[in-house]
C-alpha cells in the first residue's frame, strides 16, 4: 500500500538507485488556511487578524499592500508598524520575519500589527496580511483603516475581541448632510459639521452644479447665507466652525417655484477648507414631499407642499358602491384632487351616491 500525503508529511523519493528517503528536501502542504478581514479605526491600538487553518499546520506571515489600482494603499511602516505579533496561548511575542509558526492545536491563530494614528483626513486605507502555508497557497486578510468616527477598535487584549465603548478617531475637517426640501420651501437648510478637536475654517462655501441626474436652475452664484449669533448674513470666506461644533447654512430656492412637474432636481453645496471640499446634497421636490422650512431653519409642517404632479385621468366606469374608492385607485400616481363635479352616470340622473 503506497499512501500520498499533501499534509507537510510523508516521505520525498528522489531519483536516485537506493531506493532511500531524503530527508531534507521540502514537503508538499496543500491543506489551506482563512485570514479574516477587518476594518480598523485610525485611533485602534492594533490591527488584529484571525488566521484559520488545521492544528499543527507551519504558516509564515507577510505585510503587503494589495495589487488592486482602485484601492487606496495603507504606507506601511507611516499608518501601521512593521512588527507583526502572534499570540502564543499566555502571550503576544514578535514574529521573525520569514519564519515558520504553527498553527495551534484549536486551529486558530491571533496576529497583530500597530495601527498608527495622526490628524489629517485620508479616507480609508488598505492593507493586507499574506499568510502561507507549508508549500500551499497564500491566503490573504484585508484590512482597511478608517478615520472617520468607524471601524473596530482592537486594545491590547488577548482574545482579539474589539471594544465597542471606545473612542473612535474622525479626521473629516467638514461634514455636510443630505436634504429633501419642497419646492414651496423659501430656502433649503444644511448643517455644516467639524468632527475634529481643533477648529477648522472655511474657504469658502458655494453653490455648485450636480453633474447626476435632474439640475436646479439655482445657478452657481446663488448666495449661501450662514446663520451667526441670531442673524443670517451673506457667508464670508475665513468663517470658522469651532471645534466639534456646527454652523448652520441655508439657500433660497424660491426662483425654483412654479406649476410645471419637473420631478426631483438637484444641486450642491460645497464646503472648503485648506485641505478639502465636503458636499452636502439638496434635492427640490414638487410632487408633495419634501421638507418646508422656515426662515430660522425648522421645518413648518402645517403648510401644503406645493404638488406639480399631473393629474389627467378619465374614469369610465364607477360602481356606486365604492365610487371614490375607484376613482383614487384609477389615478395610479399621487396627486392632490383640485375639484370633484357630479353628473349622470349614463341614463341613471339620481346621483345620491356621490
Amino acid at each position: 500500500n503506497a499512501t500520498i500525503l499533501d499534509d507537510g508529511t510523508g516521505a520525498i523519493f528522489p531519483n536516485n538507485n537506493t531506493g532511500n528517503a531524503a530527508p531534507n528536501l521540502p514537503l508538499d502542504d496543500d491543506r489551506r488556511v482563512q485570514v479574516s478581514d477587518i476594518t480598523v479605526n485610525e485611533n485602534s491600538p492594533f490591527a488584529v487578524f484571525t488566521i484559520s487553518g488545521n492544528g499543527g499546520l507551519p504558516i509564515k506571515l507577510a505585510l503587503q499592500n494589495d495589487s488592486d489600482p482602485n484601492t487606496p494603499n495603507a504606507s506601511i511602516g507611516t499608518d501601521t508598524g512593521t512588527q507583526l505579533e502572534v499570540f502564543n496561548g499566555s502571550a503576544w511575542v514578535p514574529y521573525t520575519p520569514g519564519a515558520s509558526v504553527t498553527m495551534p492545536a484549536n486551529g486558530q491563530l491571533l496576529a497583530r500589527v500597530a495601527i498608527k494614528d495622526d490628524t489629517v483626513f485620508e479616507g480609508p486605507e488598505m492593507f493586507q496580511l499574506a499568510v502561507t502555508p507549508g508549500n500551499g497557497p497564500t491566503a490573504y486578510g484585508n484590512a482597511t483603516i478608517r478615520d472617520d468616527g468607524t471601524g473596530s477598535i482592537f486594545p491590547n487584549n488577548t482574545t482579539g475581541t474589539p471594544d465597542p465603548n471606545a473612542p473612535k478617531d474622525d479626521d473629516r475637517a467638514i461634514g455636510i448632510n443630505n436634504v429633501d426640501v419642497n419646492e414651496a420651501s423659501p430656502f433649503a437648510f444644511f448643517t455644516l459639521t467639524n468632527a475634529t478637536d481643533a477648529p477648522n475654517t472655511l474657504k469658502s462655501l458655494t453653490v455648485v452644479d450636480n453633474l447626476t441626474g435632474n439640475p436646479a436652475n439655482l445657478g452657481s452664484n446663488a448666495p449661501v447665507e450662514i446663520l451667526v449669533g441670531n442673524i443670517w448674513t451673506k457667508f464670508t470666506p475665513g468663517t470658522v466652525i469651532g471645534a466639534n461644533g456646527t454652523l448652520l447654512a441655508r439657500v433660497g430656492i424660491t426662483n425654483e417655484r412654479d406649476n410645471v412637474y419637473e420631478g426631483p432636481e438637484v444641486f450642491n453645496i460645497a464646503a472648503s477648507t485648506d485641505s478639502v471640499t465636503c458636499y452636502g446634497k439638496g434635492t427640490i421636490r414638487d410632487n408633495g414631499t419634501g421638507a418646508i422650512f422656515r426662515a430660522n431653519g425648522t421645518v413648518n409642517s402645517s403648510l401644503r407642499r406645493d404638488n406639480d404632479y399631473p393629474v389627467n385621468t378619465t374614469v369610465t366606469s364607477l360602481n356606486e358602491a365604492n365610487c371614490l374608492d375607484q376613482f383614487f385607485a384609477s389615478l395610479g400616481k399621487p396627486g392632490y384632487l383640485a375639484s370633484l363635479t357630479q353628473g349622470a352616470l349614463g341614463g341613471n340622473t339620481n346621483n345620491s351616491g356621490l
